[in-house]
């Protein structure tokens, strides 16, 4: 049952959803409090987050080779624009 459950792809919507519940969450706690992430910051920890749960997706599925390098490759790339985002936002903190 749990492995029919992962071989069809069920298990990566869950953690889709919990995704999307996440951001909504740090999204409310930042409006309603002014502190936490800024919405940047939000978007690109989750754009590869949800990249590589997209890359897994197609794995599971036995999609195209091309396409699960796709999208590891933009969550390397999201990953990487986090970081960066972070970095200037520390080094704004700093001055």
């Amino acid at each position: 049952m749990l492995q029919e459950y992962v071989d069809s792809g069920m298990a990566v919507h869950v953690v889709f959803t919990v995704i999307a519940i996440e951001a909504v969450a740090v999204w409310i706690y930042k409006q309603r409090t002014g502190r936490g992430l800024t919405s940047k910051e939000i978007f690109w920890f989750l754009a590869s987050g949800v990249m590589l749960l997209a890359a897994l997706q197609v794995a599971i599925v036995e999609g195209p080779a091309w396409l699960i390098i796709a999208f590891l490759a933009a969550a390397g790339v999201s990953h990487a624009l986090d970081l960066a985002v972070r970095v200037r936002r520390q080094d704004n903190c700093d001055n």
